[in-house]
């Protein structure tokens, strides 16, 4: 599976309505769950918190990949959302994102981010 083949209609927002970091994230985790992709949102938006409060996933030229291992998912699902008004955070500011939630019971995630990188 490449990571393209997990960005469904359902799971992309373009524009965010979000300027802050903490609500793109409640707007990406709301997809999730719109889609079927997720069933409890609180604890994925609390494991995307945790793992940005270790270090920022903010990339170069406005991108962050926002990301938690969980085992409140049963396998790689992602959300992508464009800000085109930028999202004020504490590293440069973010025009897009998108939020990758791993099974953390396998190697998947790792699968799909080498053959999407390729």
């Amino acid at each position: 599976m490449a990571l393209i083949d997990l960005i469904t209609r359902d799971v992309v927002k373009v524009p965010l309505e979000s300027t802050s970091k903490e609500d793109v994230f409640h707007e990406l985790v709301d997809l999730l769950l719109k889609a079927g992709k997720i069933s409890d949102p609180d604890k994925i938006y609390d494991a995307l918190i945790s793992r940005e409060q270790l270090f920022s996933t903010a990339l170069e030229d406005g991108i962050a990949i926002p990301h938690a291992k969980t085992e409140y998912v049963d396998s790689l699902i992602m959300a992508l959302g464009i800000a085109p008004q930028g999202i004020d955070a504490d590293a440069p500011r973010w025009e897009a994102l998108a939020s990758v939630l791993p099974d953390p019971r396998s190697s998947q995630s790792v699968r799909a981010a080498y053959r999407g990188a390729h």
